[in-house]
């Protein structure tokens, strides 16, 4: 289809393979923003106009079209030049690594069917036909294989046909090609096991011990302080985020700051699921009074469906250094 002349089928197949790869690449771009915000605001925000979700909007045109681009032209480049994961591997393998090659003994001399002296290779090149980064395997372990294994299957549907062994390209290690003795139990077999178990702790721990809600005190743009007259002024905004499944009611409650007045509005929240609202914190008290490290704390309670669950907000307040005549 390639070398065919320009014609009317060929025009419409070519638009309809396009037209497909761009709705996958639409489709995946929409999945991923779906990682970053909820799926009910994603679906809002395709039926609205860009310019009421510009970022998001932003987000899903550069990776549709970088996805678009892959798919049309880029392909097998993004494993062999963009994707570390041959890199990694091949920082991995050592000589009894099971990897996809290429029995050597077996194979060599390569020629037709028929041919005396020949292996069991017949040159057909399947293996290096169906390859999706296009490497041929009888030439070694190399970084751009990913193990999909599609040139066994053609190897051996080729050995099936002539009545041979299937294996000719199969799963082993060097060792196993080289000597037929594979071996599992090893040092780097069970530190490799000890790290992926220590991550999996980890990450098990992170998601039984993450916080249910946040509620951040942070300083909005702009002074640190302000002094009017003999009272100074802190302003704070209270960030508070839902990451519990179900709406949730939140009572936000000062804790008491000798000579000083903490004001919060609103006292109440209700926030859905995932939902986020930052809160004015205002705190005055008299400028003389001030003393430098004084920290102003607000208690916040969610009332989750298991019980009441607390978070404790500090932050230091600002001012500045007066002294009384």
């Amino acid at each position: 289809l390639d070398k065919a002349k320009m014609s009317a089928g060929k025009l419409a197949r070519r638009a309809a393979k396009l037209s497909v790869f761009l709705a996958i690449s639409l489709l995946i771009a929409h999945s991923l923003l779906g990682y970053f915000m909820p799926v009910e605001d994603v679906v809002r925000a395709i039926t609205s106009p860009p310019s009421e979700h510009t970022t998001a909007f932003l987000f899903v045109s550069v990776l549709t079209a970088l996805v678009f681009v892959n798919f049309t032209w880029f392909r097998e480049q993004t494993c062999i030049v963009v994707c570390p994961y041959g890199r990694l591997q091949g920082a991995l393998y050592d000589r009894d690594t099971m990897v996809v090659g290429y029995d050597r003994a077996r194979g060599e001399p390569r020629g037709p069917a028929g041919t005396d002296g020949a292996g069991a290779c017949v040159d057909c090149f399947r293996c290096v036909a169906v390859c999706p980064t296009g490497i041929d395997i009888r030439n070694g372990t190399q970084m751009e294989c990913v193990g999909c294994a599609n040139c066994v299957d053609a190897c051996d549907e080729v050995m099936t046909k002539l009545g041979r062994d299937r294996g000719l390209v199969r799963y082993d290690s060097q060792s196993g090609f080289e000597t037929g003795v594979r071996r599992f139990l090893r040092p780097r077999a069970f530190l490799y096991a000890f790290l992926l178990l220590l991550g999996v702790s980890v990450f098990v721990f992170a998601v039984t011990h993450r916080s249910r809600f946040e509620a951040n005190l942070l300083r909005p743009v702009g002074a640190s302080f302000v002094v009017e007259g003999d009272q100074l002024r802190n302003v704070f905004q209270l960030h508070l985020v839902n990451k519990l499944p179900e709406a949730t009611n939140f009572r936000i409650e000062p804790v008491e700051l000798p000579g000083a007045e903490v004001v919060v509005a609103p006292r109440e929240v209700r926030l859905e699921s995932l939902q986020d609202q930052r809160l004015s914190v205002v705190i005055r008290q008299p400028a003389l009074d001030f003393v430098p490290g004084t920290k102003v704390q607000i208690r916040v309670v969610a009332e989750a469906a298991g019980g009441p669950l607390e978070v404790l907000s500090t932050a230091p307040l600002a001012g500045p250094t007066m002294r009384r005549k």
